[in-house]
């Protein structure tokens, strides 16, 4: 119904192109336009789904054909640095890809927790995933994604960013999980204060977190 609204209205447009003697659009053009004009145009007003009804107590495999993404952060006030931590996990609950970062620098819980989730959105496009759900224990900033509306602050700049890589994934959704729900990714970001090697670890979690994620796959609270 889409394409039909589009094409009709470019042969509008063809048709006041006949009438004032204009060159004339072929038919193929005229369709190829409309095509891409409304692909361009889901692109643009592309809105991931966020929930933040229900409240999820333990970690939960996605549907299938998805994917899902838990990030967290940790924070070290007295080192001033962050912790980040990201999981990513097919349906069957295995273990995709982890990530451990660390940042030098003081910042709110907030930035940290939206700063975790553009890492975790940007390892899914680097994997090449397109049905993907986040989740993270971070409320205000899983509202803050719903509302679309963001200041101009420094974590306003943050979710703008997230938002902007939407049209990278076929779906996408945000969700608020307790942390109950997130605990592999809080051990990752706690790992990554520990002064562990920080990285990539393909198909893996470092030794003290397999056991969290042999729970999570057996649906074990």
């Amino acid at each position: 119904m889409e394409l039909l609204l589009v094409l009709l209205w470019r042969f509008w447009f063809r048709h006041n192109l006949a009438v004032h003697s204009a060159p004339l659009l072929s038919v193929e053009d005229t369709v190829g336009w409309s095509e891409r004009f409304l692909v361009d145009f889901q692109a643009a007003v592309a809105v991931p789904s966020v929930r933040c009804d229900l409240v999820v107590e333990r970690w939960l495999a996605p549907s299938p054909g998805w994917v899902k993404i838990n990030s967290d952060v940790a924070v070290d006030v007295r080192g001033r640095r962050l912790g980040f931590g990201v999981v990513i996990r097919d349906c069957s609950g295995k273990v995709l890809m982890s990530y451990t970062s660390l940042l030098l620098g003081l910042f709110s819980s907030d930035i940290g927790e939206a700063l975790a989730i553009l890492l975790g959105l940007r390892l899914a496009i680097d994997m090449g995933l397109s049905t993907v759900c986040v989740e993270s224990d971070a409320a205000s900033v899983v509202k803050q994604l719903s509302s679309r509306v963001f200041s101009c602050s420094d974590i306003g700049l943050i979710l703008d960013d997230i938002l902007s890589l939407v049209v990278n994934f076929a779906a996408l959704s945000f969700s608020f999980v307790r942390r109950s729900a997130n605990i592999v990714a809080h051990g990752l970001a706690k790992v990554a204060l520990s002064h562990q090697p920080v990285g990539v670890r393909l198909g893996s979690v470092p030794s003290s977190l397999a056991r969290v994620v042999l729970d999570d796959s057996r649906g074990r609270p």
